[in-house]
């Protein structure tokens, strides 16, 4: 079986784990700026990118956050049941 990966489809990101909210965001980001061919010049690759990764930044601190309220989440719960 051939895996095809497709970093504008968000089924792509949802079968590697992430969830849908995140794969859409993610899918979206790779609609809006692909990959340019590894013979198009190397700034403009990178400008590419650059803007890619802009692009994620919110979804980025989205997952920084939700990564935070987790481990907080998390904590409190072995707290709790330390204490009981």
């Amino acid at each position: 079986m051939i895996d095809i990966f497709d970093p504008a489809d968000a089924g792509c990101w949802i079968a590697r784990g992430r969830p849908a909210h995140h794969a859409r965001a993610i899918a979206d980001a790779w609609r809006c700026f692909p990959d340019l061919p590894h013979d198009a010049p190397l700034d403009v690759r990178m400008a590419r990118t650059r803007e890619r990764v802009q692009m994620l930044g919110p979804l980025h601190e989205t997952i920084r956050l939700e990564t935070e309220q987790q481990r907080r989440a998390a904590n409190f719960a072995f707290v709790e049941r330390q204490i009981a």
